[in-house]
């Protein structure tokens, strides 16, 4: 909560409290919880993610993706 203060999705205003972690690299693909890869990610952004297959960037600047971080957004 003290890294990101709520939905790590640049622009999302959605408290800490509403979101639920994200592993950024998927677990299936690595099998490895690490604090660095994973992000709080709300509801909607979840599903953007998994659902949709879309590419978010995140406050830090950083994008993903996913299957894991990604170099920017999708063309």
């Amino acid at each position: 909560e003290a890294q990101w203060g709520g939905c790590a999705v640049d622009g999302c205003s959605q408290p800490y409290s509403r979101t639920r972690p994200h592993h950024v690299i998927p677990w299936w693909l690595s099998k490895i919880t690490r604090l660095k890869d994973l992000a709080p990610v709300c509801e909607h952004h979840h599903h953007d993610i998994h659902e949709g297959g879309h590419t978010l960037r995140l406050r830090d600047g950083r994008y993903m993706c996913p299957t894991g971080w990604a170099d920017g957004p999708a063309v």
